[in-house]
């Protein structure tokens, strides 16, 4: 994804086809991160620590290119802003905000001459603290002109709990029947960690995770929520199928259930005792009506990766948008002077806001008694 009005000044989650020294490229999340294929000569990275440890982890394994600490520059969300030199030797300010999750997702705001002029949100899922953050409500305060989101999700039907929906439908597999069941998950390499993270929260001790998960993922995870020994556990966590590792550990009558998280639709064979669960660790319609209508930006773009066409946008986010030009907020309409000699609109009034009024009141002066000219009293 690359800025039109910074050039190739920067380039998000992804790797440039030719080295360019000027070049910043920033990884803010870990989703598709197995994706990415390094160029002979990798160019600066700009993202967290947390997300480069991870990094270095999977491609020094796979020998793919070797990663040291001279290929990054860290950002740290607790040291906004961040100022960074473009190619036509100007600067901007660059601030930087992580999820709270085992998945830490970053958000990057890029400002220019006081204001933010392009936020790029990301894979930002879990936004509470940082729209809460002190520092992140002080720079939307002054305006936000792009906002660019990941829509891929944009349009699927919106489950806010959909996550702990599948952690409560693991457990009933695990539970169904008098026959011991154990569970072989099938998780993406990367993307899943929040949704690990709170399986091992939910379903203690039954949770064994393989060694690939834990070398990526064991400084962000609390270890004593999983099952060190395969042997007690119930859901083994895998990247790949590794049916024969797993049926090791079922013995006598138990049964060995694969389940599968995809973003395509669910499928079922239940001959094959194999079950497939939708899930994706992308934002979702709520997650982007919260964040669009927190930062109420000029425009609202989708993110875009290579050469694919630029989405569309939704129809219930175009009213987040403000009037290109326009103040942050949309202008009030001003009263009708009561003095002009053109009767007042009726108004009705009610006295629960929550049921239609009965009457209506079109006087524009009104008497008012207080309670000592009262008769009755």
């Amino acid at each position: 994804m690359k800025f039109l009005e910074y050039g190739e000044d920067f380039l998000f989650d992804d790797m440039p086809k030719v080295y360019n020294p000027t070049q910043k490229v920033f990884i803010t999340r870990l989703y598709g991160l197995n994706q990415l294929l390094l160029p002979k000569r990798v160019p600066k990275i700009y993202t967290s620590k947390a997300i480069a440890w991870r990094m270095k982890i999977h491609f020094n394994t796979n020998k793919e290119q070797i990663l040291t600490d001279d290929n990054f520059v860290y950002l740290d969300p607790t040291k906004n802003p961040h100022i960074l030199h473009l190619s036509d030797e100007k600067r901007v300010k660059v601030f930087v905000f992580e999820e709270a999750s085992a998945t830490r997702n970053m958000m990057v705001l890029i400002q220019k001459e006081g204001k933010i002029t392009h936020l790029y949100a990301g894979a930002c899922v879990f936004l509470r603290q940082i729209l809460l953050n002190d520092v992140f409500v002080s720079c939307i305060n002054t305006g936000v002109d792009k906002l660019y989101m990941d829509l891929k999700r944009a349009l699927i039907p919106c489950n806010p709990n959909e996550l702990n929906d599948i952690i409560d439908e693991l457990d009933r597999l695990l539970h169904k029947s008098k026959v011991i069941i154990k569970i072989q998950l099938l998780l993406e390499p990367f993307g899943s960690e929040e949704f690990v993270a709170e399986l091992g929260n939910q379903l203690r001790g039954l949770v064994h995770l393989n060694d690939a998960f834990l070398n990526y993922n064991g400084h962000f995870l609390c270890l004593e929520h999983f099952q060190m020994d395969p042997e007690m556990a119930r859901i083994f966590v895998e990247h790949a199928p590794n049916k024969e590792e797993c049926a090791k550990h079922c013995h006598n009558s138990e049964i060995l259930v694969t389940v599968k998280l995809t973003m395509d639709k669910r499928k079922k064979d239940k001959s094959n005792n194999y079950f497939e669960i939708h899930y994706s660790p992308l934002p979702s319609p709520f997650n982007l009506k919260v964040l669009a209508s927190a930062v109420y930006p000029a425009h609202i773009f989708g993110i875009t990766y290579g050469t694919m066409e630029p989405p569309s946008l939704p129809e219930y986010l175009r009213g987040f948008c403000s009037v290109p030009g326009g103040g942050r907020f949309p202008k009030k309409s001003r009263l009708r002077p009561a003095d002009s000699g053109k009767p007042l609109p009726p108004e009705k009034i009610s006295p629960n806001k929550d049921t239609p009024a009965h009457y209506c009141i079109r006087k524009q002066n009104f008497e008012y008694v207080d309670d000592e000219s009262n008769d009755e009293s």
